[in-house]
């Protein structure tokens, strides 16, 4: 198995470990990673992704992976994979994903499924896979939010890689530093999001994902019933005497 997990306070961090092939994903990495999200201990804040080798987060999955398999045993292939994907966007935690290098397929897709982005400027990203002969799927669905129609278009159909700083204008990564500073600043930005209060951290998570998939009345009217729902907890009432009176 090809991944490692360190538990550090309230981060935790998932990397990929096969960097003599570009960190590069079995579908067992994908199953792991996927159960080292939901086995997360009870008092983690963060999720940092990051991988091995200095080099690559991941060249997505194996190319050995998709050869001569059957429609059903496809299906469950993308299945492992989507599931991943929605552990991530669903887990109690804020992630973060820390893009040295390449950073393809489904790594990609996890890319976008995580909530916040740390990368080098050179780093590559993209979707492949119309090369392979099979479209992109599962989180590749929320390209266009992050780069626009177009881009997301360009990316998808010619299956061309983009480097971060081509993807500058798109606000797709959230901090651009040197290639040694990646994961450094990842985890400092982890143990600082760690601080904030969780349940309102949980739900503002909870709510952006909503405002993805209803009409802008629900997303509304679903914030205003949070909002007044989060003043049943003492945490909040907490939250806020503490905010005013530091800076009253």
């Amino acid at each position: 198995m090809a991944i490692e997990i360190s538990d550090t306070g309230e981060v935790r961090t998932l990397s990929t470990n096969r960097p003599s092939k570009a960190n590069a994903l079995l579908l067992s990495d994908v199953r792991a990673l996927e159960q080292a999200v939901r086995d997360a201990p009870e008092d983690c804040r963060v999720l940092v992704f990051t991988g091995t080798g200095g080099r690559n987060f991941s060249a997505g999955m194996d190319l050995g992976t998709f050869p001569g398999l059957s429609e059903s045993e496809a299906r469950s292939a993308i299945a492992s994979i989507g599931s991943l994907m929605r552990a991530v966007r669903h887990a109690p935690q804020l992630s973060i994903i820390a893009v040295q290098g390449a950073c393809l397929g489904a790594a990609f897709e996890l890319a976008l499924a995580a909530d916040l982005r740390v990368a080098h400027a050179e780093a590559l990203v993209g979707l492949p896979e119309v090369k392979l002969g099979i479209p992109s799927v599962v989180d590749a669905a929320l390209l266009h939010h992050h780069v626009g129609l177009s881009t997301a278009k360009q990316m998808l159909l010619t299956g061309e890689p983009l480097t971060v700083a081509e993807l500058a204008h798109t606000g797709l990564v959230n901090k651009t530093v040197e290639r040694e500073e990646v994961v450094p600043v990842a985890h400092q930005w982890a143990a600082e999001l760690a601080t904030l209060p969780a349940l309102a951290v949980r739900e503002q998570r909870a709510l952006i994902d909503e405002w993805l998939n209803v009409s802008l009345q629900s997303a509304v009217d679903q914030s205003i019933n949070t909002f007044a729902r989060l003043f049943r907890s003492s945490e909040t009432t907490e939250h806020i005497t503490r905010y005013t009176a530091e800076r009253g």
